[in-house]
């Protein structure tokens, strides 16, 4: 049986790396959530995103967070929470690829 972390939005991506569970929840953003413990996941960091999170992708120490009309956001993770974030405007993201092709 899985027991589900309750998000504040409407989860509409998960990435897992290691054990966290980074989830895109729609308009409650990004949240990262420590799954150590997969019977007692809890919240170890958030991001208020400025629009829709609509998907998520982790790379290296870089999560990229497509944010429906605000476009794409990409934030630095340190342990694991966010330092440097920077959005990019003037497109609408609904996902996001991280890599280098097929």
């Amino acid at each position: 049986m899985a027991i589900e972390p309750m998000v504040p939005g409407t989860a509409r991506a998960v990435e897992v790396v290691s054990d966290l569970l980074y989830v895109a929840d729609g308009e409650g953003g990004l949240r990262v959530y420590d799954v150590t413990v997969a019977w007692a996941p809890f919240e170890v960091a958030s991001y208020d995103s400025a629009n829709h999170a609509a998907d998520v992708k982790v790379s290296g120490n870089r999560a990229y967070l497509a944010d429906f009309a605000a476009g794409m956001t990409v934030l630095a993770i340190e342990c694991p929470f966010f330092a440097d974030g920077f959005e990019s405007g003037n497109t609408w993201v609904w996902s996001s690829t991280v890599g280098g092709g097929p």
